[in-house]
Order: structure tokens, then sequence, then C-alpha cells
């Protein structure tokens, strides 16, 4: 190559160079500016979906899934977030010590300790939580992270981002299970980010103020779908899952119904149109156990499930003081019934227990129908269709206490306060269930005497 040549060639290649390089410095500002941007945005998002009003959640960002952080750090330990208090309330969580339990109470408004405290304050004398760190005394305390509304899904949610910073966690679910399709995976993934989410409120997607007026909709109107239960089976084995992967116990816990709902009037006693038929129809069931009409309430009795009026028949058989024969029936009535949680869901609970070697069975179901009179819980527990009245709730705290005492994860128990000294007002006497002199007003599916 001669000379000339030799400085054609580099005048080309340094053009070439140039190129290159305005070709990267374009490829950079296309590729940076639009990063930098995004990534403005996102730190704007996230402070925005932060703040005290968290203006980008959904009904199934505080019902079903968790999409930010519920705890963050409070000096040596945490405290719970703005958005963890939506529904829940404020609590710390102290440094793990070997001498002193943690304790995190799941689940929804029943674990929560509904109507004693509210969302976003300290947690207030009543519930099952405060009666449990109550019991622990300077032994422990409970962090109580259970959340208005609360499904399954969501307390597994919980379960698998907190099982490492506790010693124990008490779960309690299965009031709001809902009969609505589960976000997929990948949008739980993706609500994560509050850009996201703001992007979704942005291009018009419809959003849920906290309170929410129409939680009550996403409850089942009729019996539960099976995939419901599978969803519930599965949100159980990830809490199992969740404490196995951290050595942590899980106090997994039935639910009880109040079993007189359907048939109460607001704890007056019952509906004048149930009066008029669980009233005359214990009487008689009473009176005349060979009459026609008690044995067609036996055939009901034989085969729950294809009972007609399963609410009126084992009512009767309730005030008719025959609990055994009633309670199956009742349950078949509250299988479909909105805030209550179903029999069939109970019965996951005891196989997912039973299943697992660090998940222990609490049987609140039980217990409650031993502390009801005659067996059926009702509102000498409870308040409403399923929350109780601190008597309720203690007892329910005393069968998560002696678990505790009975599996070696404390010594000793401290005495339970007195209901005065803790400002809990007394509850009222039970009116009675009966409307004597009530003539006989059953359906016509029931035979009259």
């Amino acid at each position: 190559m001669d000379a000339v040549g030799g400085v054609e060639y580099a005048a080309a290649m340094t053009e070439s160079g140039r190129r290159g390089l305005r070709r990267g410095r374009l490829i950079a500002f296309t590729v940076l500016v639009p990063a930098l941007v995004l990534g403005g945005l996102h730190l704007w998002a996230e402070e925005q979906g932060r703040g005290p009003w968290l203006r980008d959640l959904l009904l199934e960002d505080v019902t079903l899934t968790v999409v930010q952080d519920l705890l963050e750090p409070d000096g040596d330990g945490w405290r719970t977030t703005t958005y963890a208090e939506i529904n829940a309330p404020q609590g710390t969580l102290a440094p793990n010590r070997d001498d002193h339990l943690q304790v995190l109470a799941l689940g929804g408004s029943f674990a929560f300790g509904d109507p004693y405290g509210a969302p976003g304050i300290p947690g207030e004398a009543g519930g099952i939580p405060w009666w449990l760190e109550q019991r622990l005394g300077g032994r422990g305390a409970v962090l109580n992270l259970a959340g208005m509304g609360d499904s399954a899904s969501r307390v597994a949610g919980k379960a698998e981002r907190l099982a490492e910073r506790v010693d124990v966690i008490v779960v309690a679910t299965g009031n709001n299970e809902y009969p609505v399709a589960a976000p997929s995976r990948r949008r739980q993934a993706m609500r994560r980010f509050a850009l996201v989410r703001r992007m979704g409120v942005l291009l018009g997607e419809k959003r849920d103020r906290y309170p929410i007026p129409d939680l009550a909709a996403l409850y089942a109107d009729g019996p539960p779908e099976e995939a419901l239960r599978t969803r519930f089976r599965e949100s159980l084995e990830r809490v199992a899952a969740a404490g196995k992967a951290h050595g942590v116990p899980v106090l997994l816990a039935t639910l009880p119904n109040n079993l007189w709902w359907a048939l109460s009037d607001l704890g007056e006693g019952l509906t004048p149109d149930a009066a008029a038929c669980v009233g005359p129809l214990a009487d008689v069931l009473q009176a005349d156990p060979d009459s026609p009409t008690a044995a067609w309430v036996a055939q009901q009795v034989a085969d729950p499930e294809s009972a007609a009026h399963p609410d009126l028949v084992g009512g009767a058989l309730a005030v008719a003081g025959r609990p055994a024969e009633a309670i199956p029936l009742l349950e078949r009535a509250a299988e479909a019934r909105p805030l209550l949680i179903r029999p069939s869901l109970n019965v996951i609970v005891r196989e997912v227990a039973n299943r697992h070697r660090g998940v222990h069975l609490v049987d609140l179901q039980v217990r409650a129908q031993a502390d009801s009179a005659p067996s059926v819980p009702g509102p000498d527990l409870f308040v409403d269709t399923c929350h109780l009245h601190w008597r309720g709730y203690r007892a329910m705290a005393e069968e998560f206490a002696a678990a505790l005492l009975e599996l070696g994860l404390v010594d000793a128990l401290d005495a339970a306060p007195d209901p005065a000294d803790a400002g809990l007002d007394p509850i009222p006497e039970v009116p009675p269930w009966t409307h004597p002199g009530q003539p006989w007003g059953c359906p016509p599916g029931i035979p009259a005497p």
C-alpha cells in the first residue's frame, strides 16, 4: 500500500470509528434515558404507593395476596408498615431471643379479634392475640398480623415472608375464602411493583378504597366450589412449608361456627319465623317422639346432606336437647352461608395438621361446642356470624396457650387477667331461644303433627 492509499485507509477507518461511536452513543441514549425515566417513575410510584392512602391498591392486594413489605426496621427490631396496617393492628417485633418467645398471629378478622381493636392502631384487649400474650407474661410476645378480610392465600403469603423472624406461627383462617379466581402467579409478581399498579390506575383499572364497602360481595352465595377448597388446602400447605423451611412450629386452628346465626334475631332470640317453627317442632319432638313428625325428623338426621330445612330441623333438635343430632344439620345449613367458615374447610384443616410433623392442630371448633349450651355455639360465645365476644376469645386463646405449654415452647403460663381490670364490658345473659305459646308455623316441607 502506497502512502496515499495508507492515508485514505486511515481516514476511512477514522470515519468508521466516528460512525461506530455515534451509534454507540445513540444506543446508550436510547437505552439509558428510558431506563432513567422508568427508574425515576418507579421510585416515585413506590413512594406514592407507600404513602398513607396507598392509592394504587385493589381489593385483591389487601385480601388475597401480599404486594408490599409488612415490616420495616425499627432499631434492633421491626414495626408494621403502613401497608400492613391497612387492615391489621399496629405492632412491633423484637429481635429473636432464646428466652423470649416470638409468636406471629395470622388469619382473618376472627384471629384479629374483631370487634376488639381496629386496623392501624395498637391492639386492644379482648381478642385471641391479646389474651394469649397475657398468658405468656414476660416469656413472650404476640405480633398480631391477622388482617380484616384476609383469605388463606394471603395468610400463606404472610407466613412465607415472616416465618424466619418468629418462633411460632398461630393460624386461624377460613372465614374469608372467596369464590373468585385467584390472581395468577405472574399477576401477583407484577402487582408487587407500585409502578405496575400505578399504570393500571392511570389506564382505568377500578380501585377499591379502604374501608371496603362491598367486601361481602366476594363471599359465596352457594355451596363452595371444589376449586375454592383446593386453593384453601394449597394455602395451608404453603403455611406448613414455610414453617418447616425455618424450623418454626405452626399451630393450625379449626374455626367455630355460630350455628344459631341463620335462626337468630340479632341476639334477641329466634326470629319470629324461626320461632314459629323451631319452638313448636321442638315441643313435638319432646312430647311425642313416636309421632309422624318425629319420624320425619329422624329421616333428616339420618341423611343431613339431603335434609330439607336443615336449619329449622337442627334448631328444633338443639332446643329439644339433642345437640349431637342437631349439629350435623346446622353445619349443613352453615356450609353455604357467607361470613362463616364452612365445615368442609375445617375438615381440610384437620387433614393438613395431621399430615405435617411441624403443624399442630388446635381444635377451636370442639372447644366452642364444649363451652356452649346446649353444645351448639351461638350467642353465648358470638357477637355476630363469626366474631366472638371477649369471653369466647378468651376460651379460644386458652387452647393456643395450652398447646404452647404442651409443646414445651414455654415452661409456664401466667394467669389470665380479670376482664374488669382490662376494661372489658360484662357479657349480657343469653336470652331464651324459644318463644312459649307459639302456634305451629313450620313450612309445608315439615309435616305437622
